[in-house]
């Protein structure tokens, strides 16, 4: 009678601990996962720069072909843009040639040189940089160039949706965006969207124009054939 009467208890305090669990569920204060625009992008903490950061646009710079090497172009840089710590550098070419993205953290008295690059085949060219922040190491090595990831893009009014025109490389390790509206630009960090498609958020409206550079790396090939 006594192993009955146990058993009896030990049910009913079982019962009790389920529907315990299944209000607790039912509060408005559970924990409820939804998707959202971040679900395509990788662990912030594992990237160079933040989602979406921003780079400042450097105005007025000059750029000649460098005497001692045709296939090198030497920038140099107003005064008020000396300060800061990485540069990203849009090339566009005078013939059909897709656009490169350049990385440069060498700059020697406002002035720094690209090389591989020859003058004459530059058509326009956009700079931005990364203010000088000391605990921001280098990405890149100096000189590391990128190249234009083809893509087709729409705007919803206020963001924009991209979709690659290719199978996405497994190699694809970062994703820049140099945006293009009336009169001006902006370059974004994108991190390493994972998707065939996905969304910039903030930057639909006025969009007349969407570059994406793309850095690839080796151990990501290796790793997607384990």
């Amino acid at each position: 009678m006594k192993n009955l009467l146990l058993v009896l208890s030990v049910l009913f305090l079982f019962g009790l601990t389920s529907c315990s669990d299944v209000m607790d569920n039912s509060l408005p204060t559970s924990p409820v996962l939804e998707k959202n625009g971040m679900d395509d992008i990788y662990n912030p903490t594992s990237f160079p720069y933040p989602y979406l950061f921003n780079f400042n646009k450097i105005e007025d710079f000059k750029f000649l072909k460098l005497n001692i090497d045709v296939n090198a172009t030497e920038f140099h840089l107003p005064s008020i843009s000396q300060k800061y710590l990485h540069y990203y550098v849009v090339v566009n070419y005078i013939n059909d040639k897709p656009a490169s993205l350049y990385f440069v953290d060498k700059v020697d008295n406002g002035s720094f040189i690209i090389h591989g690059l020859n003058s004459s085949e530059v058509g326009d060219v956009n700079i931005y940089g990364c203010a000088s922040r000391n605990d921001i190491a280098s990405p890149f090595t100096n000189n590391t160039i990128m190249n234009e990831i083809s893509s087709v893009w729409k705007s919803d009014e206020e963001n924009l949706i991209v979709e690659y025109t290719g199978t996405r490389p497994s190699s694809l390790k970062y994703v820049f965006a140099e945006i293009e509206t009336k009169g001006n630009s902006q370059f974004v960090f994108l991190q390493k969207p994972i998707a065939q498609s996905f969304s910039i958020p903030g930057y639909g409206k006025g969009a007349v124009g969407l570059k994406l550079f793309g850095f690839h790396t080796l151990y990501d090939i290796v790793d997607a054939a384990k």
